[in-house]
Protein backbone atom coordinates (compact mmCIF):
# COMPACT_ATOMS: atom_id res chain seq x y z
CA UNK A 1 0.00 0.00 0.00
CA UNK A 2 2.85 2.60 0.75
CA UNK A 3 1.85 5.14 -1.65
CA UNK A 4 1.39 7.67 1.55
CA UNK A 5 4.40 9.30 3.05
CA UNK A 6 3.28 8.24 6.74
CA UNK A 7 2.78 4.82 5.77
CA UNK A 8 6.27 4.74 4.07
CA UNK A 9 7.60 5.38 7.53
CA UNK A 10 5.49 3.24 9.77
CA UNK A 11 6.59 0.29 8.03
CA UNK A 12 10.17 1.54 7.83
CA UNK A 13 10.56 1.77 11.45
CA UNK A 14 8.34 -1.39 12.00
CA UNK A 15 11.07 -3.46 10.01
CA UNK A 16 14.00 -1.99 11.89
CA UNK A 17 12.17 -2.89 15.15
CA UNK A 18 11.81 -6.51 14.01
CA UNK A 19 15.81 -6.49 12.65
CA UNK A 20 16.42 -5.28 16.19
CA UNK A 21 14.23 -7.71 18.07
CA UNK A 22 15.85 -10.39 15.77
CA UNK A 23 19.61 -8.97 16.91
CA UNK A 24 18.16 -9.93 20.85
CA UNK A 25 16.78 -12.98 19.60
CA UNK A 26 19.99 -14.33 17.78
CA UNK A 27 22.06 -13.21 21.18
CA UNK A 28 20.47 -14.90 23.40
CA UNK A 29 20.88 -18.14 21.25
CA UNK A 30 22.79 -20.83 23.18
CA UNK A 31 25.11 -22.69 21.19
CA UNK A 32 27.16 -25.49 21.75
CA UNK A 33 29.63 -26.07 18.57
CA UNK A 34 32.12 -23.98 17.65
CA UNK A 35 30.69 -24.17 14.04
CA UNK A 36 27.07 -23.04 15.51
CA UNK A 37 28.77 -20.39 17.11
CA UNK A 38 30.49 -18.78 14.27
CA UNK A 39 27.16 -19.25 11.93
CA UNK A 40 25.23 -17.48 14.85
CA UNK A 41 27.96 -14.55 14.54
CA UNK A 42 27.51 -14.30 10.44
CA UNK A 43 23.80 -14.05 10.97
CA UNK A 44 24.05 -11.04 13.50
CA UNK A 45 26.60 -9.57 11.26
CA UNK A 46 24.17 -10.12 8.38
CA UNK A 47 21.26 -8.82 10.70
CA UNK A 48 23.25 -5.73 11.66
CA UNK A 49 23.95 -4.75 7.83
CA UNK A 50 20.29 -4.97 7.56
CA UNK A 51 19.74 -2.77 10.41
CA UNK A 52 22.07 -0.19 9.47
CA UNK A 53 20.66 -0.06 5.63
CA UNK A 54 16.70 -0.08 6.97
CA UNK A 55 17.91 3.26 9.43
CA UNK A 56 19.30 4.91 6.36
CA UNK A 57 16.08 4.67 5.04
CA UNK A 58 13.87 5.83 8.11
CA UNK A 59 16.67 8.64 8.31
CA UNK A 60 16.36 9.71 4.89
CA UNK A 61 11.90 9.55 4.69
CA UNK A 62 12.40 12.03 7.91
CA UNK A 63 14.68 14.28 6.27
CA UNK A 64 11.92 14.58 3.78
CA UNK A 65 13.95 16.20 0.97
CA UNK A 66 10.98 15.88 -1.93
CA UNK A 67 8.83 18.08 0.30
CA UNK A 68 6.32 15.06 0.31
CA UNK A 69 5.84 15.05 4.69
CA UNK A 70 4.91 18.44 4.05
CA UNK A 71 2.28 17.79 1.28
CA UNK A 72 0.59 15.28 3.43
CA UNK A 73 0.61 16.98 6.48
CA UNK A 74 -1.23 19.70 4.73
CA UNK A 75 -3.57 17.16 3.04
CA UNK A 76 -4.36 15.55 6.51
CA UNK A 77 -5.08 18.48 8.30
CA UNK A 78 -7.20 20.40 5.92
CA UNK A 79 -4.65 22.96 4.25
CA UNK A 80 -4.91 21.12 0.81
CA UNK A 81 -7.48 19.37 -1.18
CA UNK A 82 -6.80 15.64 -1.64
CA UNK A 83 -5.27 14.78 -4.46
CA UNK A 84 -8.39 12.81 -6.13
CA UNK A 85 -10.11 15.96 -6.04
CA UNK A 86 -8.17 18.67 -7.02
CA UNK A 87 -10.98 21.65 -7.70
CA UNK A 88 -12.75 21.29 -4.17
CA UNK A 89 -12.18 22.92 -1.62
CA UNK A 90 -9.62 20.90 0.97
CA UNK A 91 -11.97 20.06 4.20
CA UNK A 92 -10.89 17.94 6.76
CA UNK A 93 -12.99 15.32 6.95
CA UNK A 94 -13.93 15.20 3.07
CA UNK A 95 -9.74 14.46 2.90
CA UNK A 96 -10.17 11.87 5.40
CA UNK A 97 -12.74 9.67 3.77
CA UNK A 98 -11.40 9.89 0.50
CA UNK A 99 -7.92 8.77 1.95
CA UNK A 100 -10.25 6.03 4.19
CA UNK A 101 -11.93 5.03 0.72
CA UNK A 102 -8.49 4.92 -1.15
CA UNK A 103 -7.26 2.68 1.35
CA UNK A 104 -10.47 0.17 1.66
CA UNK A 105 -10.22 0.39 -2.67
CA UNK A 106 -6.74 -1.11 -2.24
CA UNK A 107 -7.57 -3.53 0.34
CA UNK A 108 -10.26 -5.04 -2.10
CA UNK A 109 -8.53 -4.89 -5.20
CA UNK A 110 -5.65 -6.92 -3.64
CA UNK A 111 -7.64 -9.18 -1.03
CA UNK A 112 -4.48 -11.32 0.43
CA UNK A 113 -2.24 -8.48 1.23
CA UNK A 114 -1.28 -9.12 4.43
CA UNK A 115 -0.76 -5.55 7.14
CA UNK A 116 2.83 -4.33 6.85
CA UNK A 117 2.95 -4.88 11.12
CA UNK A 118 2.54 -8.79 11.16
CA UNK A 119 5.58 -9.95 10.14
CA UNK A 120 6.62 -12.72 10.78
CA UNK A 121 8.42 -13.16 14.66
CA UNK A 122 11.91 -12.24 14.95
CA UNK A 123 13.25 -15.26 16.13
CA UNK A 124 12.18 -16.20 12.50
CA UNK A 125 13.79 -13.96 10.86
CA UNK A 126 17.24 -15.14 12.54
CA UNK A 127 16.44 -18.59 11.79
CA UNK A 128 15.87 -18.37 8.14
CA UNK A 129 18.91 -15.86 7.68
CA UNK A 130 20.98 -18.15 5.81
CA UNK A 131 18.72 -21.62 5.62
CA UNK A 132 18.83 -22.89 1.99
CA UNK A 133 15.61 -21.63 -0.45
Amino acid sequence: MSSYYLEQVREDFASLELIEKSIVSCLFQKVDKPKESVLLEHKISRLLEMSQAKGLDCQFHLQDPDGQKREEVEVISGQRPHSALPDKQPDLWLNFYDRLKDIKDYYKRYPGTKVSGDKSDPALLCESLFQPP
